[in-house]
């Protein structure tokens, strides 16, 4: 019975020791994989600090900054404030989205205030509460070289939506 009994210690110290170095084997290795991670790039742009109804006038409170990675940033992505204030967005855009080139434009001469309603329609009174965004009028979104063209068709909005026009 005193041999069994010594056979078993033995066993149980050679487990612990080698528990300990494959422990310490792993703890090295681990240390040495997350250690050596490199620096990744990082670059600045600006994403919308809230949703931009499409035909807003961008302020800067509309806008911040944030770093992304270089891999992450989309192609048109913006990081100049100058190049997006009192500009306006030709569609929505959604929170934290990056502002792209092909979502803004500009409406007449630098300075020059764009016009808040269609030519000879009378602006409606303004809505009691919070302020309405600024938004400019519906041509200055058409790019140059296309036509606006209203049509009388009851379900034109759900072509709109798939993109059709």
């Amino acid at each position: 019975m005193g041999k069994k009994a010594s056979n078993s210690k033995i066993l149980m110290v050679l487990g612990l020791v080698l528990a300990l170095i494959s422990g310490g084997i792993v703890f090295v290795i681990a240390q040495t994989s997350t250690g050596s991670a490199k620096e990744v790039p990082l670059q600045k742009i600006l994403v919308t600090a809230q949703d931009i109804p499409e035909r807003t006038v961008v302020t800067a409170a509309l806008i911040r900054e944030l770093s992304v990675p270089v891999v992450d940033v989309p192609k048109d992505a913006i990081a100049d404030r100058k190049e997006v204030v009192d500009k306006f967005v030709k569609e929505r855009v959604r929170a934290g989205q990056p502002i792209l080139g092909f979502q803004l434009a500009v409406t007449g001469k630098p300075g020059e205030q764009p016009p808040q309603t269609l030519p000879g329609v009378p602006p409606t009174a303004p809505a009691t509460g919070a302020a309405k965004p600024r938004t400019v009028n519906a041509a200055f979104t058409v790019e140059k070289g296309k036509v606006m063209v209203a049509v009388d068709y009851p379900n034109a909005s759900k072509l709109v939506l798939a993109g059709v026009l």
